[in-house]
């Protein structure tokens, strides 16, 4: 690791960028997306994650998909300044697809997290759906991993689809959605034959386009283009300058 450092983290993949971009080329040469990975509070992750992204998209000409978690309040400063100056750097990004915020405050068990997030992806990119009354397909679903902004995914059982509403604004395990209603794309599988989506639209917004699927063995759904949580990255910011000052106080006493 490099110690949350992102300076080191950033000299490290220069050294080695060729060697990264031949890796995925020769072992993934008829990829169109690619999910990278990684801690915004790290040091190489968050070190390296917007610049991977850029260089990726543009040598191999693929679509990349961020996917990063936030620090809860237990982490430190520096957990919280290499948050900030991550997303900072991605905000400038004008080459990537989908960016999918993972929370750790949302849940006390972060691997538990991650587990959440692959069962949910993998059973959009399963991509079973189809009947009479729509289906979504493979062309959608590459779309709405295109779109730039913050994405977020659910799946829910059978029995479980009066709770899509809430497992996409609150129980789920992502950063909080903004309150401006900001969206670009909606896709959704569903068990039944016929989708309710007026209630979502009154929470989410209105997007340019939603696809449906229907008859699917669960309730899958994902929304795309949101904006970055502001609020959430702004609560971030605040820890990280509350954090500084604590130490700055400490060091000055330990100085008199």
């Amino acid at each position: 690791g490099c110690h949350k450092n992102r300076k080191k983290a950033k000299a490290l993949l220069k050294e080695n960028l060729e060697m990264l971009i031949d890796e995925v080329r020769s072992k993934m040469p008829t990829i169109k997306t690619l999910f990278v990975c990684a801690s915004s509070s790290g040091g190489t992750g968050s070190g390296m994650l917007a610049a991977v992204a850029k260089i990726l998209s543009k040598q191999l000409e693929i679509n990349i998909c961020i996917v990063t978690v936030l620090p809860d309040k237990s982490e430190n400063f520096q957990s919280f300044a290499n948050t900030v100056e991550l997303f900072q750097e991605l905000e400038k990004l004008d080459c990537i697809g989908a960016t999918f915020i993972l929370d750790n405050s949302k849940n006390r068990d972060k691997m538990k997290i991650n587990e959440i997030f692959f069962t949910h992806l993998d059973a959009l990119l399963a991509n079973e759906n189809g009947g009479d009354y729509g289906c979504l397909d493979r062309s959608e679903i590459d779309n709405l991993l295109g779109t730039p902004g913050m994405a977020i995914l659910s799946k829910l059982g059978k029995d479980n689809s009066d709770k899509l509403l809430a497992s996409l604004v609150n129980n789920n395990i992502y950063s909080p959605i903004e309150s401006n209603k900001v969206i670009r794309y909606m896709g959704i599988m569903s068990c039944s034959s016929h989708v309710e989506l007026e209630e979502i639209y009154s929470q989410v917004g209105n997007p340019i386009d939603t696809y449906v699927g229907t008859n699917s063995p669960s309730n899958v759904c994902m929304l795309a283009g949101l904006t970055y949580p502001k609020t959430r990255l702004n609560e971030i910011k605040a820890m990280a300058q509350t954090n500084a000052e604590i130490i700055k106080k400490g060091m000055d006493a330990a100085n008199n």
